[in-house]
């Protein structure tokens, strides 16, 4: 398959057979297994297989994706997230990284399941493999686009969620599970962001049974009523979002601090996050914390300010007021900002270049 980013075409070749049952995919027949449960006999509407394995030199890391027919939907189910051919990896209760992934699309008229969200799969596996960044129930991504490209949809935005219909399974190289990646509006994920993702799961199920993507819908939040809801369980709950983690983050404490000021420098596309989700950490006495691959900051809450370092990073205590005031003060655009009640730190936000997965620049923030 060629990489056009995650919302890009997928050239491959589409097979009529999977691997037959003998003993060289044991790992391919465990998902097999679990897909029996719910599809008895009933074979897949496709079968795309890459033209070259990942082990091979190949771009793409799923070997495969099965695509079966609903009667709204269409159901895509991933091969290649876990060990299909032979165990691998040291943790011998899981196989590889322990989950596939799957995606539910709302059916029209076409008679062949539509392959850019193949695409989407194979792309979202390509950043687990060279990131190493696990995926899980409750975490979400921004797509920085359209989910089809060239499309006018408002999903723009995924959210990872328990399979609900593909039971977690236990093969020869340990459990399987599966992750439905469900497609979301932006202002859909900064709620689920700022309250509960599991606490959401509902509310998305009563309009979205089986958490289908649906291209055309508009955001759930356009009805006053799951607004306010959210906004009442947010309230309630505060945010389960506990830290971000992000491309870049500096902090320098002068010689002579407190009485020179620290210095906090984060990037642009952080920000607006950030602004939404540490008051509503802090607020209900939870840390929160920024990290990259070597650094960590995390916001503690306390009666008072300080900021100090240890071996794990950097923490800086603040008030609920301080948070709160955090929150208002930033802006995602380049510069320097002072916090009003927190002299003793500045945040300096600095311009960011989003990229793809080919490394080219999408757009800039700040």
């Amino acid at each position: 398959m060629i990489r056009e980013g995650p919302r890009g075409r997928v050239e491959c070749e589409r097979i009529c057979s999977v691997p037959s049952d003998d003993d060289t995919a044991p790992g391919w027949h465990t998902i097999d297994a679990a897909l029996s449960a719910v599809y008895g006999g009933t074979e897949p509407a496709c079968h795309w297989a890459t033209v070259r394995r990942w082990s091979d030199g190949g771009p793409d890391p799923l070997d495969g994706i099965s695509v079966y027919a609903r009667q709204d939907h269409w159901h895509y189910v991933s091969y290649g997230l876990t060990e299909l051919y032979t165990k691998q990896n040291e943790n011998l209760h899981a196989s590889g990284r322990g989950f596939e992934l799957t995606a539910r699309l709302r059916r029209g008229a076409e008679a062949e399941p539509p392959v850019f969200m193949a695409n989407v799969l194979q792309n979202l596996a390509r950043y687990v493999f060279e990131t190493d960044n696990v995926l899980a129930p409750g975490h979400s991504m921004d797509l920085f686009g359209p989910i089809l490209e060239g499309s006018d949809t408002q999903i723009r935005a995924v959210i990872f969620y328990e399979e609900p219909e593909l039971r977690p399974v236990y093969g020869p190289f340990g459990h399987v599970r599966f992750l439905q990646v469900v497609g979301v509006t932006q202002d859909e994920r900064a709620a689920i962001r700022t309250w509960d993702a599991q606490a959401m799961r509902p509310v998305l199920s009563r309009h979205l049974p089986l958490l289908v993507t649906d291209l055309d819908r508009r955001s759930l939040l356009t009805d006053p009523d799951i607004d306010s809801a959210i906004v009442e369980g947010r309230n309630r709950d505060g945010s389960s979002l506990g830290a971000l983690q992000i491309s870049a983050l500096t902090v320098r404490a002068a010689k002579r601090f407190p009485r020179r000021p620290a210095f906090v420098t984060l990037p642009a596309t952080v920000v607006d996050s950030l602004c939404l989700v540490l008051p509503l950490r802090i607020g209900f006495g939870r840390p929160f914390a920024l990290m990259t691959k070597e650094k960590m900051l995390t916001f503690l809450p306390g009666s008072s300010a300080g900021l100090t370092r240890s071996d794990s990073g950097w923490t800086l205590t603040v008030t609920a007021e301080q948070a709160e005031s955090i929150g208002a003060s930033l802006r995602p655009v380049a510069g320097r900002y002072e916090v009003p009640g927190l002299p003793d730190v500045l945040f300096q936000v600095e311009r960011t270049a989003v990229r793809d997965q080919q490394g080219n620049v999408i757009k800039s923030v700040g």
